[in-house]
C-alpha cells in the first residue's frame, strides 16, 4: 500500500557545521555507517511513499549522484535561491502546485526505524501531525508545541532562547504531516507569507494561523531521534546511534 508523498528538505548550506561541511553537504554526514539523506530515502522508499521529492540547492550535484540508486523512486527540485531562503521557499518548490498531503523532512534529522514508523502511520491517516522529542529543555531554541490531555496543539511557535514559562511545552523535530484537510489552507498561506519574505521558517504560517490549522502532537521522545545543526550536535547524533564522528 502506497501512502502520502514525502518531501525531504535538503537545499541549505549547513554553514554552522564548519569543517564538516566544508567539502560535502551536512545531509551527506554518516550516522551509524550511512550518509544521512541516503538513510532517510531508504527508510521512505521501504515504506512504500508514493512520492518522494528532495529539494536541492548548495551542492545539489553531490546530493544528485549520491541518491542515483534511487533514481527510480526520487523526483529533485531545485531553489536556486537557498542562500537567502530560511526553508519555507524550499517547501513551496517541494510542493509545487499540488495541494495533496504531506510528509515533511528536513534532512539533517535522523530517525531509527521505530520513528520512521509511526511517521508513515500518521502519513497514511486524515490528521495532520507535528512530531516532538521531548519535553523542550533549557538549553535548546527552535520550535516547540504545546498539546492538552488529548494531543490536540494549543500553542505552536518559535522561540530563539529557552525561558521557563515554555517548559510545558514539547521540542519540535523537523517532521511534519500536513495531511489532507489542512493542506490546501497551508499552502495558500505559506504563498502569502513567502511573498513577504522567505527568510523564515515554513512552521511561522501554522504558528499564526493555528485556528485554521488543527493538528496532534507526537512525541518521538522514547525513540532515537536526532537533529544537528553544529559539530558538538552531530557528535551526540553520533553517540546516540552508536556510531563514529567523521570530520
Amino acid at each position: 500500500m502506497q501512502i502520502a508523498r514525502s518531501i525531504v528538505l535538503a537545499a541549505g548550506q549547513g554553514s554552522r557545521l564548519g569543517a564538516l561541511t566544508a567539502t560535502r553537504h551536512k545531509s551527506l554526514l554518516p550516522v551509524a555507517g550511512e550518509p544521512l539523506l541516503i538513510r532517510t530515502v531508504r527508510q521512505l522508499v521501504e515504506r512504500n511513499f508514493s512520492q518522494i521529492t528532495v529539494v536541492v540547492g548548495h551542492l545539489r550535484q553531490s546530493i544528485e549522484q549520491a541518491l542515483a540508486p534511487w533514481s527510480d523512486q526520487v523526483n529533485f527540485a531545485a531553489n536556486a535561491n537557498y542562500a537567502t531562503d530560511t526553508n519555507i521557499g524550499s517547501l513551496l518548490i517541494g510542493l509545487g502546485g499540488s495541494d495533496a498531503p504531506a510528509l515533511i523532512i528536513e534532512a539533517d534529522v535522523a530517525f531509527d526505524e521505530s520513528a520512521m514508523d509511526l511517521a508513515a502511520t500518521a502519513a497514511a491517516g486524515e490528521v495532520s501531525v507535528w512530531f516532538t522529542n521531548g519535553p523542550f529543555q533549557p538549553h535548546q531554541l527552535g520550535g516547540i508545541l504545546r498539546a492538552d490531555a488529548s494531543g490536540q496543539l494549543t500553542d505552536l511557535r518559535y522561540t530563539p532562547v529557552y525561558e521557563p514559562r515554555f517548559s510545558s511545552h514539547r521540542k519540535l523535530l523537523g517532521l511534519t504531516y500536513a495531511g489532507p484537510r489542512e493542506m490546501p489552507v497551508f499552502h495558500r498561506l505559506l504563498r502569502e507569507a513567502a511573498a513577504r519574505t522567505t527568510a523564515q521558517y515554513y512552521m511561522m504560517p501554522w504558528c499564526e494561523h493555528l485556528d485554521q490549522l488543527p493538528a496532534r502532537d507526537c512525541d518521538l521522545g522514547h525513540c532515537r531521534t536526532a537533529s544537528f545543526n553544529s559539530p558538538d550536535d552531530y557528535r551526540r547524533c553520533c553517540e546516540l546511534f552508536s556510531c563514529s564522528v567523521t570530520v
